[in-house]
């Protein structure tokens, strides 16, 4: 840029201060959020990998409609960077009460895997408890 121009930059840029600093500090703001976003995201997930290793908690589940064997469980151990398999079962029924219908998902705990959710008392439902919601 030639000295003229840096000198008339300058005198607009006194001229209209308020102007431009507004615009400077929406600059700042873009930058700062986009910081944040780009910068939370290895955070977040190194702690949830951090989470997920200490409290022992599966890291995929496998569900098969009619069920898996136990050479499917021995298939899915012998696979690379597989630490533990355990098998569980689950049924969904549906509940029919005065109050409407629900969804009742009932859902076996291993003994190995989700320590941390093991470790938590989980609250006593009865199934006459369902009428009260």
């Amino acid at each position: 840029m030639k000295p003229t121009q840096i000198a008339e930059l300058i005198a607009n840029i006194k001229a209209s201060f308020v102007s431009f600093f507004s615009i400077l500090m929406f600059v700042a703001m873009g930058v700062g959020v986009f910081s944040g976003i780009f910068w939370s995201s290895p955070a977040l997930q190194t702690a949830a990998d951090k989470v997920f290793n200490e409290g022992n908690l599966h890291h995929f589940q496998v569900v098969y409609p009619y069920g898996l064997t136990n050479d499917d469980v021995a298939k899915l151990s012998a696979l690379p960077d597989v630490d533990d398999v355990e098998a569980g079962y689950q049924a969904i029924q549906d509940y029919e009460s005065d109050n409407g219908s629900f969804c009742v998902k009932l859902q076996t705990m291993g003994r190995n895997i989700d320590e941390l959710i093991a470790l938590r008392r989980i609250p006593a439902f009865k199934l006459t408890d369902i009428n009260k919601l």
